[in-house]
């Protein structure tokens, strides 16, 4: 069975409290799927790749034989289809996820799609986000405590 696959992360800050979305569709584009999951604190671009690789074992639970990838995020579909490599050391553990995820299906198409194309994703990584927000605050009272405790000791 082939599938069509969305995936979206989000971040409220860099980094700050983050979420990945996605959607997965039949041959039919009739809505198999969804994810939506808050994921503590990332950068967007950790957001993206946790993304993928959820989407990816989602698409395996559903018994997908073919995937069409469908992303937003133009740097990750120049990793996936070679064109670039991946910079930032802390990526790589889900690169390489997402590839061992890809060799599992029989076909794998990697599509870069514009954001307007990728809403419903979008629209769950960004709901994702937005519940973590008791990560933002804690972080805002640590930094608002540790100052003052350093005006009491001047």
């Amino acid at each position: 069975m082939k599938v069509y696959c969305y995936s979206d992360g989000a971040s409220q800050g860099s980094p700050g409290p983050a979420g990945i979305g996605g959607v997965i569709y039949d041959e039919d584009y009739e809505v198999l799927a969804t994810l939506s999951e808050p994921i503590g604190i990332a950068d967007s671009a950790l957001a993206e790749w946790r993304a993928l690789v959820a989407v990816l074992h989602l698409a395996r639970k559903q018994g997908a034989t073919d995937v069409e990838l469908n992303l937003d995020e133009l740097g990750i579909v120049d990793v996936l289809c070679d064109a670039a490599t991946i910079r930032a050391p802390h990526l790589v553990p889900y690169y390489e996820e997402a590839r061992e995820l890809i060799a599992q299906f029989a076909s794998c198409d990697v599509l870069h799609v514009p954001r307007t194309r990728n809403t419903m994703a979008d629209d769950l990584a960004g709901q994702a986000a937005g519940s973590n927000q008791n990560y933002g605050r804690i972080r805002r009272n640590r930094k608002r405590m540790w100052a003052q405790r350093r005006d009491r000791s001047q």
